[in-house]
């Protein structure tokens, strides 16, 4: 299985029924004799069960095993983007990490009473409303860092997270009305939580387009790194990284004029005419960046990175064994390793050579730092060893 993360789940989802039943032991020796309140369980699906203190409950495992069920199949069987079950996979972790670290801070609490009861004295009556307050409470506790992490390191995980308690303490808020009012809701409440769980699934969209872009821009960023020849005007190497930046932003045709100004201004600056190729190749001009690669040649036969460029232009082209050339060229001349080990991976797919194919992606999985080229190399290589042997 290439997600056993997924089994992460269920035992959260078991830990968290299970210590909210022993919190409700607990807190019958010293906590009930201070404290009154209506339900120790704020979740009315599960106030019963928690009150009988049923250790068997099989509402509970039959969620349990569809919620595990429908994410083993989305992974194993429905082709699930990494980046959607990274997202999920956040929703639920912190979800339940949130509720499973309160029901460790009441245990703590519980044990602190028993050992020392004179740290309380009196009796007070906590209503229900403030419970399920104090609850979302602790929840926006959890929520501030958490946001604060999706503006400067933005991902999946934390974005699914961020989204899952946002709908949790839209749920607190439903449940207060409800107890406030103690009548069933009407369609002008229901139209509220539809548009609540409308505005969380945009969120968890957006999430999921930001993260990607910012994913596929770490990866560009990559791309350009091999360009660091060294030119002789004093203006090249602030126009390189201009130009660079602007392939960050996405910003081909911005970071193409860029490069034409360098190869204006050295007219045999190899590195020059890879990045011009390098836009063409993103702009899907194939016979373009191959124009540029092979001029880079020129200027420079041992120019590696013209030969990773002329690479990925014959993958794109699915002519295989030239781009097994090409990236042969790079690896000898020493070139990004990730780069050319990656392409010579995906050469070897093409040609069918699945020995070699496995040999380069895990050279790529060693020498790569960015996690998600990791991941997706490891994914290759576990893809590749279960279709079995080839030539």
């Amino acid at each position: 299985m290439e997600h056993p993360e997924v089994f992460l789940i269920p035992v959260l989802m078991i830990s968290d029924y299970y210590l909210t039943i022993l919190c409700a032991f607990q807190k019958e020796k010293k906590y009930d004799e201070h404290f009154r309140i209506q339900h120790f369980e704020l979740n009315c699906l599960w106030q019963k069960d928690i009150a009988r203190k049923r250790l068997f409950n099989p509402r509970h495992l039959t969620l349990v095993l569809l919620v595990t069920a429908v994410m083993f199949c989305g992974v194993e069987y429905g082709d699930l983007p990494d980046s959607s079950l990274e997202m999920f996979l956040g929703l639920l972790t912190v979800i339940y990490g949130a509720i499973i670290g309160r029901h460790l801070l009441n245990l703590l609490y519980f044990r602190r009473l028993t050992r020392h009861p004179d740290d309380v004295s009196g009796q007070v009556t906590l209503s229900h409303q403030l419970m399920l307050r104090i609850s979302c409470y602790q929840l926006l506790m959890v929520a501030l860092p958490i946001a604060i992490i999706a503006v400067f390191s933005p991902s999946p995980f934390v974005f699914g997270g961020l989204c899952g308690l946002a709908a949790v303490m839209g749920v607190h808020g439903f449940w207060m009305w409800r107890h406030k009012t103690k009548r069933k809701p009407s369609r002008k409440v229901i139209l509220v939580v539809i548009l609540g769980l409308i505005l969380v699934y945009v969120a968890v969209v957006f999430g999921l387009v930001l993260c990607s872009d910012v994913a596929r821009r770490q990866e560009i960023a990559a791309l350009p790194a091999f360009l660091h020849y060294e030119e002789k005007n004093s203006r090249v190497p602030e126009l390189f990284g201009k130009a660079r930046a602007r392939v960050q932003d996405w910003d081909i045709e911005g970071a193409e004029a860029v490069y034409q100004e360098i190869v204006r201004l050295e007219p045999n600056s190899a590195a020059g005419y890879v990045g011009l190729g390098t836009c063409r190749f993103f702009q899907k001009d194939l016979d373009g960046a191959e124009s540029h690669y092979r001029r880079a040649l020129e200027s420079h036969p041992r120019f590696a990175g013209s030969y990773i460029g002329l690479g990925a232009v014959a993958l794109e082209r699915n002519d295989y064994e030239t781009a097994e050339e090409h990236y042969q060229n790079a690896l000898d001349l020493d070139a990004d390793p990730v780069a050319t080990h990656w392409g010579l991976a995906l050469a070897y797919e093409g040609l069918g050579n699945d020995t070699k194919a496995l040999e380069h992606w895990r050279s790529a999985a060693r020498c790569a730092s960015n996690a998600r080229i990791v991941r997706t190399a490891n994914d290759r290589v576990a893809e590749l060893q279960n279709r079995g042997p080839s030539k």
